[in-house]
């Protein structure tokens, strides 16, 4: 009897290692990706962000031009859920797809009215000694087709041309300076929409400017941009 209590217990030992051991493995094979949420839908209120249960914005809740900067999100299909941040109103249900090790920016974007998800494959090239990066991602929803320009001094010289609602250019390889930029209705000599905070682009890192607000809008919801940082 007790020859078999031991084998009873070495048994049930052995099973709850395995166990164990199976569940660590579990664990260690869970891979993650990276996520940037951004609230640009000027007229809507602040809001959270749900993926399976899990509220994605730990800093609180997000208001219209804040961003949570990147954190880990696990990859594969993931659920996620708009609200309200005081209500439970649920404003908006996507299903995105994360891969490994890649990165992506979520934008809430439009009108409240009209008010829908965007998820943007933040695929940033490889660094470049003496180069930077920079891309351009059109958000305000009432206008027609514009173009970013630098100016030097007298000279103007087109970084995108006809950008429309919802574009997102690929990231250009530029050289690192000062970069006073401005957002031109159409073309480059037509009338300038908005002169650009001046920018400091550094060597080696990739910028994401975007273009928010309603045209002709004062205080919170005017026509600006944000520049963000994609690699430091």
């Amino acid at each position: 009897m007790k020859k078999q209590f031991q084998l009873l217990t070495i048994t049930a030992i052995v099973s709850g290692l395995a166990l164990l051991n199976a569940c660590k493995k579990d664990e260690a094979v869970k891979q993650y990706a990276k996520i940037n949420i951004t609230h640009v839908s000027p007229d809507a209120p602040a809001m959270n962000f749900i993926a399976d249960k899990d509220t994605l914005n730990k800093g609180g809740a997000l208001g219209y031009g804040s961003h949570t900067g990147y954190m880990d999100i696990e990859a594969g299909s993931k659920s996620v859920s708009i609200k309200n941040y005081s209500i439970d109103t649920t404003y908006i249900d996507s299903t995105f797809k994360f891969d490994k090790d890649m990165s992506y920016s979520l934008y809430v974007i439009d009108s409240f009215k009209k008010m829908s998800s965007m998820l943007v494959v933040d695929d940033v090239p490889s660094a470049v000694i003496d180069k930077a990066h920079l891309r351009l991602i059109y958000l305000s929803p009432d206008t027609t087709a514009v173009t970013m320009i630098r100016t030097l001094g007298l000279d103007s010289v087109v970084m995108f041309p006809k950008v429309r609602f919802k574009d997102v250019t690929s990231f250009t390889a530029i050289n690192p300076g000062v970069y006073d930029m401005q957002i031109r209705m159409g073309e480059l000599n037509d009338t300038t929409l908005l002169k650009l905070p001046t920018l400091v682009i550094n060597g080696q890192k990739a910028y994401t400017v975007i273009i928010v607000g309603f045209k002709g809008a004062t205080g919170k919801m005017q026509y600006a941009s944000q520049a963000f940082i994609n690699r430091h």
